[in-house]
């Protein structure tokens, strides 16, 4: 960094109280954009607080920091934040004699739209990618306006900052070394619930599937889409899909001999137990009897990390083979409904074609 003397020739000398009030140092731009990239934007809020606290200490005016980490929190005060922060910024400049002159309205803007496109893709459960793509133009618009923010603070002392400029400090070395890895392969997971649900084939909307060699159909207004063998289960299925809501999916089993219905139902069950033991759950079995078809669906509910589960079978016993149908989703409960409704209606026109 070129320092230069500008501020403050002509002021007196620094008392002992202003001395101990450091500056943040100045962060270069792709360190910023990696920082907001890996942490889900959640570094937003310490850059607000960051550039809030600096912009106190240099023009000496009563602006709280902390207030200043709510702003990403709710979207809508982004533009007025960025927008107020670079005006600070610019009378500071002003009254030091500081050739800076940069404004934050139209950064904050974007990034208000950013802000809000990822929290309604969220909400919708949408794609990750386009979550994805959300946050890295975010963490672009955030970098740039750090680039501006280090113009002006390029003319201040070096003594003016706690340690040396465009330093990595320890904090974002932590960050960078434990964020990184675990969000990337977040990021990777979400990318490839993607790809199974928006990149397979899928079956054909509100209209009759006959699945290939069983005599089984399936019927549903929803989007599933059919997945390679071995992608959700042992590779045994017959048929396996992936829901648009929350992590579902459906397998169709072609079981060799006939046998107790119930026992298969149990078996199902049971592994739903074992797997969210801490669980709270309900449970509803009935036999068809017109298609003689056994149905089942359990709910359960505390289930840490994800909220909700649901599992729906059926099985069609025709005596000398048994079908199944086996269907599990995980979601938090915005989305638990949606994903529960899907997976119901998709378990209850699980037919035998014969009987149709």
């Amino acid at each position: 960094m070129n320092v230069t003397n500008l501020s403050v020739a002509d002021e007196s000398p620094k008392t002992g109280s202003e001395t101990s009030l450091r500056l943040f140092n100045q962060q270069k731009p792709w360190l910023v954009f990696l920082l907001i990239v890996l942490t889900f934007s959640v570094y937003t809020l310490p850059w607000f607080y960051r550039h809030a606290s600096n912009l106190r200490k240099i023009s000496g005016r009563r602006y709280v920091p902390w207030v200043w980490l709510l702003v990403p929190i709710f979207a809508i005060t982004v533009p007025f934040a960025t927008n107020r922060l670079f005006e600070g910024f610019r009378e500071a400049a002003a009254e030091k004699k500081l050739n800076w002159n940069e404004s934050g309205l139209l950064s904050g803007v974007l990034a208000f739209v950013m802000f809000t496109a990822a929290r309604a893709v969220d909400r919708l459960d949408g794609p990750v990618a386009y979550i994805i793509a959300s946050n890295i133009v975010l963490a672009i618009i955030f970098a740039l306006l750090s680039r501006k923010l280090n113009r002006f603070y390029d003319q201040l002392e070096a003594a003016d900052f706690r340690t040396l400029a465009y330093k990595i400090t320890t904090p974002s070395w932590i960050s960078l070394v434990i964020a990184g890895p675990v969000v990337l392969l977040l990021y990777g997971l979400g990318l490839q619930q993607d790809w199974y649900r928006y990149l397979q084939p899928v079956l054909p909307q509100n209209q009759i599937y006959e699945i290939s060699d069983l005599p089984i159909t399936l019927r549903t207004p929803d989007r599933w889409s059919i997945v390679k063998s071995g992608t959700k289960s042992d590779g045994t299925a017959e048929l396996e899909l992936v829901g648009s809501y929350g992590d579902s999916f459906a397998l169709i089993f072609d079981h060799p001999t006939s046998g107790d219905l119930d026992s298969v139902m149990e078996h199902r069950r049971d592994f739903i137990f074992q797997t969210f033991p801490e669980a709270q759950c309900s449970e509803r079995r009935k036999l068809d009897p017109q298609t003689l078809i056994r149905r089942a669906e359990l709910t359960c509910t505390g289930v840490s990390g994800i909220d909700s589960v649901a599992w729906f079978g059926a099985v069609i016993d025709t005596n000398t083979k048994m079908y199944e149908f086996y269907g599990v989703t995980t979601a938090p409960t915005k989305q638990f409904h949606k994903a529960k409704a899907a997976l119901k209606k998709l378990s209850k026109n699980f037919q035998y074609a014969e009987l149709q």
